[in-house]
């Protein structure tokens, strides 16, 4: 797999080196077998190898800021011991495969940045250990609903992609501190926030958000700890008693409308 992954990436590896692949820069052996792969701007071209799944005791896998095209490829789904994987800021396109919902000892899941499109795949839902889950500057269409099931997530990045429809069942991520989902097209009310009480930093502008900002969200983000953005949502209002429309405002923690 690992002469694979040499042959159609452009990683630099002395592939005759007769010390062995464990002794290859960005590779982590244990007991000579990989378990590391840290390939983080190496100048990688290429795509992934469909072998890459034969890495079965693999734990990390970092590629994050290079050059790869083609797809995931489905054998990730092999890779059950999986942790960590980090492809951001690549040219990776066409789908996350269903075969990801294989992986459920992931905790750290990162695709941004790439050409990504389609619908997320059903099968994210059973990614119940992930606690960062970013997916932000792709081409992905359809709902999250999948998502709901995440209840470990503490940083949910969604934002710049063309997802439509309800957000409301995420009402469940009550671990988020970090929620981003700003430029898609989400149209829904706001009160699925108000039981999302860990809540850091909160950017939802550039949708189409509609009705009262629910009192919980309005004591969240008068916060020093918080950070939240609410531009250009046209039917998002203020208060029930001021109804101020806040279309094409910037709230943060000093701006909002106070109860």
């Amino acid at each position: 797999a690992l002469l694979d992954l040499a042959d159609t990436t452009s990683v630099g590896w002395d592939t005759t080196n007769t010390t062995g692949a464990c002794y290859w820069g960005g590779v982590t052996c244990r007991n000579d077998t990989v378990v590391e792969l840290r390939l983080y701007k190496r100048g990688l071209t290429g795509h992934l190898p469909e072998s890459i799944g034969n890495l079965t005791h693999l734990k990390i896998f970092s590629a994050g800021s290079n050059a790869l095209s083609g797809q995931i490829p489905e054998s990730i789904g092999n890779l059950t011991h999986l942790e960590y994987f980090n492809v951001d800021g690549n040219a990776l396109s066409g789908q996350i495969p269903e075969s990801i919902g294989n992986l459920t000892h992931l905790e750290y899941f990162s695709v941004s940045r790439n050409a990504l499109s389609g619908q997320l795949p059903a099968s994210m839902g059973n990614l119940k250990s992930l606690t960062y889950l970013d997916v932000a500057g792709n081409q992905f269409t359809g709902p999250v609903s999948m998502l709901s099931s995440l209840t470990s997530l503490e940083d949910l990045r969604l934002d710049n992609n063309q997802f439509t429809g309800p957000v409301s069942m995420l009402s469940s991520l009550t671990s988020l501190e970090r929620f981003t989902l700003y430029s898609n097209q989400f149209a829904d009310s706001l009160d699925f926030l108000s039981g999302l009480i860990s809540l850091k930093e909160l950017i939802i502008s550039f949708n189409d958000f509609y009705g009262l900002i629910p009192p919980a969200v309005t004591k969240l983000c008068k916060k020093d700890t918080t950070r939240c953005e609410f531009i250009d949502n046209n039917r998002l209002c203020g208060d029930g008693e001021r109804g101020e429309n806040i279309r094409s405002s910037f709230l943060t923690n000093q701006q909002l409308p106070l109860l």
